[in-house]
């Protein structure tokens, strides 16, 4: 386990590393460079002048903002990357992640301008020019500009620590004796491995110990003769008979209760009043005729 944590923070540090030389090379090829006027020396001035063009200062502002956009990025990336190594988290990671960055972002400013060349007007200056004289060279950028990366990576890892529900920060368990080394005793280490058989497991047969015959768990379940006998998954063909257990068939109970009292037909319910036949209508002239029933002639 200590060499696995030892390869994620040498390989999060150099990636880290590597990230800042890229986004500070970047940086400089994309900051325009800075012209000075190096004057002559004179009785007043004997180490000479030097005095950036009008409007060439706006440089160094550029300068300084492309380099804490590449810094933000950078930070915020290798962050969110080494967060993802779950194995890893913890206050270790965030060092190394602050140690990393901050010697990417020293190292690419100095490569920075030794690869973008340019001359110091300062120096220019000292040496002593006849004419007044143009020079360039990049933009400076306060040494500052070292701790935003490792700034930046610290404030992301530990909001997402703090963000994180899991007092272990997610870490995966540990399972294996080798991983545990030798912080388990070695008569204890076989049950810290989950596919390692379990000697404390006993399997049941179906018969129970003579022993234990007094358990109300483990004993037979007694036989009840009458109408209530005890079945095993049947119907009994006989009532009252006493059968054995069977611990492969699971037992019923035929409590044997008797039919209720017959009921008999309810009363019977007689025909109503019969209805006699309605008024015939007798086909003829169209005028509707009705013969008086029986009973009111």
């Amino acid at each position: 386990m200590q060499r696995r944590l030892a390869i994620a923070h040498l390989g999060v540090a150099a990636v880290a590393a590597i990230a800042m030389l890229g986004a500070s090379a970047l940086w400089i090829v994309l900051t325009p460079q800075q012209q000075w006027i190096v004057y002559p020396q004179t009785p007043d001035l004997p180490q000479g002048q030097a005095l950036s063009l009008p409007l060439e200062s706006y440089f160094r502002f550029t300068s300084i903002a492309f380099f804490t956009l590449g810094a933000l990025v950078v930070g915020a990336v290798t962050a969110v990357a080494a967060w993802q190594i779950r194995f890893a988290r913890g206050v270790p990671m965030v060092l190394v992640l602050i140690g990393s960055l901050a010697a990417g972002s020293a190292l690419g400013l100095l490569v920075g301008h030794l690869v973008r060349g340019g001359v110091d007007p300062a120096v220019v200056a000292a040496n002593g020019v006849t004419t007044p004289t143009l020079v360039e060279m990049p933009a400076s950028i306060s040494r500052w500009a070292v701790v935003i990366a490792p700034g930046v990576a610290a404030v992301v890892y530990v909001l997402t620590a703090a963000w994180h529900s899991d007092p272990d920060l997610g870490r995966p368990r540990l399972h294996s004796t080798q991983d545990l080394g030798s912080t388990v005793p070695s008569d204890r280490a076989a049950h810290c491995d989950p596919s390692a058989p379990d000697d404390r497991t006993v399997p049941f047969d179906g018969s129970v110990p003579s022993d234990r015959s007094g358990d109300p768990i483990t004993a037979p379940i007694p036989v009840v003769v009458g109408a209530g006998a005890l079945t095993h998954g049947r119907h009994s063909p006989e009532a009252g008979s006493a059968q054995g257990f069977h611990p492969d068939r699971p037992p019923t109970r035929d409590f044997g209760v008797a039919p209720g009292p017959s009921v008999g037909p309810g009363p019977t319910i007689g025909a109503g009043p019969s209805v006699g036949p309605g008024p015939s209508v007798t086909p003829g002239d169209g005028r509707q005729r009705t013969d008086p029933s029986p009973g009111t002639r």
